[in-house]
């Protein structure tokens, strides 16, 4: 059996050492043994749990870059080439579908477009599912994205 340090532990899981810290506290590491001071444990252990804490910059930076792209999308007006372009036809539907529920958007317009990438996707079941997959939530997008018209409104304004 191929035995591990606290440390290199941790960063085999991709967590903080502080974490692996704890999972020992709680017993989440089967095998894990102390010799002396030091942890030992073993590298196929398995707390049972996904890592916590904020990803990794190599995972953040492509999601980032696609989201600030998709708020670009979203904060000009709808054409329907470019949400054909910026994905698969039910997850565009779904975004259309999240932007017509929203105070400031043209409503029939966003359903439209909805119906016109994927009609199958305006049941409320599909929106459902949309909802729990989507990686855009709306809790943390559709402020941000009201943040980008705003700035962009004022950009216009301001122009002489």
């Amino acid at each position: 059996m191929d035995y591990k340090s606290l440390s290199e532990f941790a960063a085999l899981r991709g967590v903080s050492p502080s974490r692996v810290m704890y999972w020992l506290k709680h017993d989440r590491l089967a095998g894990a043994k102390k010799a002396g001071s030091f942890w030992i444990i073993p590298a196929e252990a398995d707390p049972g749990v996904k890592p916590v804490g904020r990803p990794s910059n190599t995972e953040e930076v492509p999601f980032r870059d696609k989201e600030a792209a998709m708020l670009a999308l979203c904060a000009a007006p709808p054409k329907l080439q470019a949400w054909r372009r910026a994905g698969t036809p039910r997850f565009m539907a779904g975004m259309a579908l999240m932007l017509a529920s929203v105070t400031g958007f043209d409503r029939v317009r966003y359903l439209a477009l909805a119906e016109k990438l994927d009609p199958t996707a305006l049941s409320v079941d599909a929106f459902e599912s949309w909802l729990a997959t989507n990686p855009y939530k709306p809790s943390r997008f559709l402020p941000m994205l009201q943040q980008l018209r705003k700035r962009k409104a004022s950009a216009r304004h301001a122009k002489p």
